[in-house]
């Protein structure tokens, strides 16, 4: 499994795990809590994601901003590009003290909102980059082989 591929597996589990708090009642402070402490995982992974595949295109994306925009700019993520700095943004100033705050219930709103566009942006994400997914075997050229193209080749 390529390092794409794990993040990319890596985010899928966050995205459950983050949808099991977001389907949660609304009103309970653990719901709130629960929101807003997986949401910062979905979010890293996406960037983590997203900078590494613009640097194997040559791409520097200095901060997380830059790194949205440009994914955004190319249809790598789904919605607009001011819900995800708002996102982005929302994370930033979220204190770990104030998970129980009035800001906490803005974030955890927000996300619950978003939350299919996250899975969309998922989606898009493993579509759009399957190819880098995926590993072929190698087949050794030996006289043992069994592949047809190797028979004829006698090992030293």
């Amino acid at each position: 499994m390529t390092s794409l591929a794990k993040q990319l597996a890596s985010l899928k589990f966050a995205l459950q795990e983050l949808e099991s708090a977001v389907q949660q009642p609304r009103d309970e402070q653990f719901s709130v809590e629960s929101v807003v402490e997986r949401f910062p995982v979905v979010l890293a992974l996406m960037h983590n994601i997203i900078r590494s595949v613009l640097e194997t295109q040559g791409i520097s994306a200095q901060s997380s901003e830059e790194a949205f925009v440009e994914a955004h700019q190319r249809g790598w993520i789904k919605g607009e590009i001011s819900l995800w700095l708002r996102l982005i943004s929302d994370y930033e100033q979220l204190e770990l003290e104030d998970v129980t705050g009035s800001r906490a219930k803005a974030v955890a709103q927000d996300v619950r909102a978003c939350s299919c566009i996250l899975w969309e942006t998922f989606e898009l994400l493993t579509a759009r980059f399957r190819y880098q997914t995926q590993v072929q075997p190698v087949q050794k050229a030996s006289g043992n082989s069994t592949n047809p193209r190797f028979a004829s080749v006698q090992p030293m």
